[in-house]
């Protein structure tokens, strides 16, 4: 799907990096993420950015529940995941970025309630 896409799809690969920030950095340079991982789906709902979960043919390695649990702890209304074919194109995946809805967080309580002292840092290059 990435290669008949062309130009307009990036596989970022989210294993096998150099450096953790610039899988941040790909991640925010997109208009819409379809990920498998639900690293990816986190940090593309943290930065807003309209995602899809997606499953790969009959996959079940993971299983399901750490998807639902996210989901369900952050208001989604996803039940499952779109599942990906030779025959899935690249505006189906489009497509449910469109209804996509940005999760509404407030980090105040997770803050005041870590045990120990937090600083914040630029991130050097």
């Amino acid at each position: 799907m990435v290669k008949k896409a062309g130009e307009n799809a990036e596989f970022i690969d989210i294993v096998n990096y150099d450096r953790w920030e610039s899988v941040i950095d790909r991640i925010t340079e997109c208009e819409c993420i379809a990920s498998s991982s639900l690293h990816g789906l986190i940090v593309a709902d943290a930065y807003k950015i309209p995602n899809v979960w997606i499953r790969f043919g009959d996959d079940t390695f993971e299983g399901e529940f750490k998807y639902l649990d996210y989901f369900s702890g952050v208001g989604r209304k996803t039940k499952e995941p779109l599942r990906i074919t030779n025959s899935t194109t690249i505006e189906e995946v489009l497509e449910l970025c469109v209804h996509y809805t940005p999760i509404d967080y407030d980090t105040t309580l997770l803050i005041q309630s870590c045990p120990f002292e937090i600083t914040y840092s630029t991130f050097a290059s």
